[in-house]
């Protein structure tokens, strides 16, 4: 899977007349969301959420050939690591 090329987080959230100003680290500015703060923080917290996908896929993966006392274990990880890998492939699609 290839990286995303989009803008590093962390992002912050800025309120505006007509909707939120998303900036990086730096302070420029990564988006301008008008359809509602639920949407704008969503959208703010993308980098930190991809991150921890990644993070936890790792986990997941290096438990997935560890021994466990019950067959539904090691099921819930491969299917969770699919699930994370369809998002994380979401997200890098250009």
């Amino acid at each position: 899977m290839s990286e995303p090329n989009f803008t590093p987080g962390p992002w912050t959230l800025t309120k505006f007349d007509q909707g939120f100003m998303i900036h990086d680290a730096d302070g420029n500015l990564v988006e301008t969301v008008y359809t509602g703060e639920a949407n704008a923080r969503l959208i703010a917290a993308a980098p930190d959420m991809y991150a921890a996908l990644k993070k936890s896929r790792s986990l997941l993966s290096s438990l997935a050939g560890a021994r466990f006392s019950n067959e539904i274990v090691p099921a819930f990880i491969n299917e969770q690591v699919a699930l994370i890998d369809a998002a994380l492939a979401k997200a890098a699609k250009s």
